[in-house]
């Protein structure tokens, strides 16, 4: 689930607390826009698509599946 949201297509990652690093990838961003503009609907399409009502039926769905096999 967590390799879901941690999507490198539709994020710019930066570590915690890394203030170099943040201003390294936010420089990045101001030089990138292009690029930053596609993550930014990769990221749109990704959240649209994982808060469907029928994705979230079927994950739930599939979870107690997996409760009722064990």
């Amino acid at each position: 689930m967590f390799a879901e949201i941690w999507n490198l297509d539709a994020a710019v990652e930066a570590r915690a607390g890394d203030v170099a690093d943040l201003r390294e990838k936010l420089l990045w961003a101001l030089d990138n826009l292009g690029e930053l503009k596609e993550k930014a609907i990769a990221g749109r399409k990704h959240v649209q698509t994982a808060n469907d009502w029928d994705h979230i039926a079927e994950q739930t769905e599939h979870v107690y599946q997996q409760a009722l096999e064990n």
